[in-house]
């Protein structure tokens, strides 16, 4: 058996009649507690929701890390080089892009000579 709006909300004024003004009171008090009870919950769960995508965007994160490392390391040993130092993206980025330069003035350097 279901209770149809305009039905409960009938009961709900036959009640407010049919009360003591202290039972009001409680009542009402008790809606409060209730009330609060429930944000208070959804704060709660809205919290750890935050942090399962924080985590996730975290995770995610080190993911395109380690992306970008395998990227930087593959284009160091297709220069025929290797890599000795800190796997962080910015470390190999650098040492990456230190090794193109050098290979650039070396370039330009063996051009002079040979003109």
């Amino acid at each position: 058996m279901i209770i149809s709006f305009g039905e409960l909300a009938v009961v709900l004024i036959v009640a407010v009649f049919v009360m003591k003004p202290e039972d009001v009171l409680a009542l009402s008090k008790k809606f409060k507690q209730f009330k609060s009870y429930i944000f208070s919950a959804k704060s709660d769960i809205t919290s750890y929701l935050g942090d399962i995508v924080d985590l996730e965007k975290e995770h995610n994160d080190t993911i395109d890390d380690r992306e970008e490392i395998n990227l930087y390391l593959q284009k160091i040993s297709a220069l025929g080089e290797s890599y000795n130092g800190d796997y962080n993206s910015c470390e190999v980025k650098r040492a990456y892009n230190k090794l193109v330069r050098e290979i650039a003035a070396e370039e330009r350097k063996n051009d002079y000579l040979n003109n």
